[in-house]
């Protein structure tokens, strides 16, 4: 696993990490990465995300991506190119 798909495993374990350093009481399943597709995903998907839930519109932009951490933050971002 290489590139963005390793990108998106680190970023998850320092921030795990860093919201245990501040008293956050975390459980490994209390921060999990989902990709949310229609189709079936490529290889690389499957490995970089903890869960892949298929979804049935493609209406959704095919660069979208979502960061929820509960009670703490969202941000999304939509790539056009």
């Amino acid at each position: 696993m290489a590139g963005s798909a390793s990108l998106l495993r680190d970023a998850l374990t320092v921030l795990r990490r860093k919201l245990r350093a501040e008293g956050a009481d975390l459980d490994e399943t209390d921060l999990r990465s989902i990709c949310a597709m229609p189709g079936k995903p490529r290889k690389y998907l499957e490995q970089a995300f903890d869960r892949i839930e298929p979804i049935d519109t493609t209406g959704l932009a095919p660069g979208l991506e979502v960061l929820v951490v509960p009670h703490v933050c969202a941000t999304a971002q939509a790539r056009t190119a």
